[in-house]
């Protein structure tokens, strides 16, 4: 059953027996399974085993651009599934309220697979941990995120175990929900500061790391039966720009490329710890492919975008590297592509390149928009009538899809198993103690304190409630200052302040004043220098930071409608990313100035400890910035608070490279190294 945690070889001997009743055969091999299969369907429904759509939004036909969210199946949806024979169906949090709704709609989506199908759907979820995941967060199990995982292994690179460990919690929160595909790990190399889209979701900048990493979450997504996926082939950590809003160029070259990007990917194919599923990514890569395609909603001359690139896909992945699963589109509806493609010259494209599944291909938010999908199988079909497409190639990619259908057991659940009982298995499997306690332990572990020293040398943490006194709070969202403020207040300690979009800078000063201890909290995607006063190199850089900055809707796969960024949040405030960082800075060097004691915490990724580094006595990062909002979000606020109380020793180290920027703006020396973290 789609919602058990079975062993694998039990699912495995599972889906033999099912398939071998079916094929009168007591000895057909899996790999022969998959082709029988394959060769029962016709070209359409090939085709349609290759997409893997999105029913994000769901309204009447007088809206065709609702965002109202698609919480429950309806009969236009079910019509999708089981007439035109998809093969699978990708989830936001959008889609998901509350653990019992979850796994109510992946059952019916599930029960809607026509009942002459032998296999059932990919159903997807981003569930990386940190700052993109889907399932409710005071409901779920909320890992503290990718940097964070490699901040609490860095001093000891043998602890996989909690990597493995994490990879198997992941899915079973995920699979007790019915989910079977999780678009995770990130396997992007972090390796530049200023990147707007992979940053803290990414392990570290060092692509070893890296690899052991992801190859241990993924093994242990795969031990609970759960489809794993590497992301973003070959590499989307050295840009400066979000393919969600943009097409990247990564710069590197043919030799960086295979030594940083693809050493990942290349390392876990070779160890035999390659995952059922590998995400490309929509970038430009001239070193690996610089050929030029034309787009077909433009019409200009380019480079031939990854997604789309067969060198890369199939020359690249499957020939050099030996890559046997399943290929993946990044979301299709990313600006990356669709602004340059249209819908249907985009999935053929990536055919062509050797993809196997084209993710969210086209959208349908309404039943007037259902005959989309319908077009857009018979549009490919023609391709491949007309000669453009290899049949042989769509069938050898559906006999992939088969065989990884059949290797994790998903089998046509239509009219099988008990909901009762799966909303009984969900209920005690998301969030229960055992899976909280690895995300305190990670969390524990991955707290880094990168400074703690006073104006006078001497060690300012731990400090005791007394010794906080009167403290003032300034944090980015008001959930974080909920969680810290409600978190300090537990300790004894007397906190003021708000949010720095809602605070004025003489209401600021005047608060500094009355208090002993200046908390400030910070939200950087990338290194957010201050405009001046202690780093007056921002006019330098301010053409790198635009290209960093983020779109002010949320994109496909990163964030979530209700989790919006912290750059369009500030600027619905009216306050900028730039401001901002000044106002920060401003605050603690005042703070400073009057001999009071501050702390700065650096939420997201740590690049932006350099700004306040003359200002600040502490300087704390933690990777995860959630905290308290209609229940806790994360265990992080409450972690850095016992550590700042000396309840709990900081035990993180840096798994990437914190650097000085030179007067021109560009990356210096090394503030802070990797593997660099005090304690006491």
């Amino acid at each position: 059953m789609i919602y058990s945690a079975k062993p694998l070889l039990a699912l495995l001997a599972t889906s033999v027996l099912t398939l071998t009743a079916c094929n009168d055969s007591n000895n057909t091999s899996p790999d022969e399974q998959a082709r029988q299969l394959t060769q029962g369907m016709t070209l359409e429904q090939k085709i349609a085993q290759k997409m893997m759509v999105a029913f994000r939004y769901w309204c009447d036909d007088s809206q065709p651009d609702c965002t109202t969210p698609m919480t429950e199946i309806n009969p236009t949806i079910q019509e999708i599934i089981s007439q035109d024979n998809i093969g699978g169906v990708i989830l936001f949090a959008n889609n998901l309220a509350n653990t019992e709704q979850v796994t109510t709609l992946t059952w019916q989506l599930q029960q809607a697979v026509a009942q002459q199908e032998r296999v059932g759907l990919f159903i997807g979820i981003d569930q990386e941990g940190g700052n993109v995941v889907r399932l409710p967060r005071t409901q779920a199990t909320n890992f503290p995120g990718n940097m964070a995982l490699a901040a609490a292994t860095q001093a000891n690179p043998t602890r996989l175990d909690l990597a493995y460990r994490q990879g198997q919690i992941q899915a079973d929160e995920v699979h007790a929900v019915g989910f079977n595909v999780n678009f995770a790990p990130v396997v992007d190399v972090q390796s530049n500061p200023l990147n707007p889209v992979i940053n803290v979701r990414a392990y570290s900048d060092d692509p070893t790391r890296v690899s052991a990493l992801a190859s241990q979450v993924a093994k242990g997504m795969a031990n609970r039966n759960v489809i794993a996926t590497f992301k973003h082939f070959p590499g989307h950590g050295d840009t400066q720009s979000d393919s969600h809003f943009g097409l990247p160029v990564v710069s590197r070259s043919a030799a960086e490329a295979y030594q940083i990007d693809l050493a990942p990917y290349q390392q876990a194919i070779r160890q035999g710890d390659a995952p059922d599923m590998i995400m490309s990514a929509h970038i430009q890569y001239p070193a690996l492919d610089a050929s030029l395609v034309t787009s077909s909603k433009t019409g200009e001359s380019m480079i031939t975008p990854a997604t789309l690139s067969r060198k890369i896909i199939h020359e690249v992945l499957r020939q050099q590297l030996g890559y046997r699963g399943i290929v993946i589109t990044d979301a299709l509806d990313m600006q990356g592509i669709s602004s340059f493609f249209q819908e249907q010259d985009a999935v053929i494209k990536a055919f062509q390149a050797g993809v196997d599944i084209a993710l969210m291909p086209t959208e349908v938010r309404t039943s007037a928009q259902r005959q989309k999908l319908t077009d857009l199988i018979a549009g490919v079909a023609k391709a491949v009538r007309n000669g453009d497409l290899a049949e042989q190639e769509i069938t050898e990619s559906v006999e992939r899809i088969m065989l990884t259908k059949l290797k994790r057991n998903l089998i046509n659940q239509r009219g099988q198993g008990d909901l009762t009982s799966a909303l009984r298995h969900a209920t005690t499997t998301l969030g229960n103690s055992a899976n909280k306690a690895v995300e305190q332990a990670i969390t524990d572990a991955s707290i880094t304190l990168l400074k703690n020293e006073q104006s006078n040398a001497a060690p300012l943490l731990p400090m005791s409630a007394a010794e906080f006194g009167k403290t003032y709070l300034l944090t980015p969202w008001q959930e974080q200052y909920n969680g810290l403020s409600t978190a300090l207040a537990a300790e004894g300690i007397t906190v003021t302040g708000s949010t720095l979009a809602q605070s004025r800078w003489d209401s600021i000063k005047k608060s500094i004043e009355q208090s002993d201890t200046l908390v400030m909290a910070t939200l950087s995607t990338g290194i957010s220098p201050v405009e001046k006063d202690g780093v007056p190199i921002l006019p330098k850089l301010a053409p790198q930071l635009a290209r960093a900055e983020f779109n002010g809707n949320s994109g496909s796969l990163v964030f979530n409608s209700s989790e919006t960024p912290p750059h369009p949040l500030a600027r619905q405030a009216r306050l900028t990313t730039n401001e901002e960082a000044q106002l920060t800075y401003n605050a603690l060097r005042y703070a400073r100035s009057l001999g009071k004691q501050t702390i700065a915490l650096s939420l997201r990724a740590p690049y932006d400890a350099i700004n306040y580094d003359d200002v600040s006595d502490v300087i704390i990062a933690s990777y995860n910035y959630f905290g308290f909002e209609n229940g806790w979000r994360s265990l992080t606020l409450p972690t850095i608070t016992e550590i700042m109380l000396g309840k709990k020793a900081p035990q993180g180290k840096l798994p990437v490279n914190v650097y000085q920027l030179d007067e021109q703006g560009q990356l210096g020396n090394i503030r802070y190294p990797r593997g660099f973290g005090l304690s006491y």
